[in-house]
């Protein structure tokens, strides 16, 4: 007998197997369910606490950029490794000319469209409005089309040859 005067349970490994089978299945079935719930109640979290992390970040910067580059540092080829593949993710291995349509229109070319339009928000580009106005499989041809564009009164970057 147990501890509070009932039968102890015994089971074979078998039952002990389904049971961990069967706890594992609802856990998985369950997070399923919840994923997209706890990604919208993380976002909002984020949101309603920004002025909290940035706060944090320019109290701290020092200390985390050290952090940063000591972690960097460590190990430097994983490090070089996961920064390759996270560019090469987004990139199909085609040149895209593209205009932004904003106040401040702007055209230019890219393999890949993600990590250029991350790097225009970050320079304050309204990002909103994009058309890509053609894909070319050679660098030269984009960026003839691209020059052209620059010469016809567009602004971007690189507006020579």
């Amino acid at each position: 007998m147990g501890k509070r005067g009932r039968k102890k349970l015994v089971l074979t490994e078998a039952e002990i197997e389904e049971r961990k089978a069967k706890k594992k299945k609802y856990h998985q079935e369950y997070r399923a369910k919840n994923i997209e719930r706890d990604k919208i109640q993380k976002a909002k979290w984020k949101a309603n606490n920004k002025d909290y992390f940035q706060k944090y970040y320019q109290d701290n910067k020092e200390y985390l950029n050290k952090v940063n580059k000591e972690t960097y540092n460590s190990d430097k080829e994983k490090w070089k490794k996961i920064n390759r593949a996270n560019l090469n993710k987004h990139n199909t291995g085609e040149y895209h000319v593209y205009k932004i349509d904003s106040a401040k229109e702007y055209v230019g070319l890219t393999t890949n469209m993600y990590t250029r339009m991350s790097r225009h928000k970050h320079d304050g580009r309204d990002t909103s409005n994009v058309k890509i106005l053609s894909s070319f499989s050679t660098y030269k041809e984009a960026r003839e089309l691209e020059s052209f564009l620059h010469q016809l009164g567009y602004p971007g970057d690189n507006k020579l040859i």
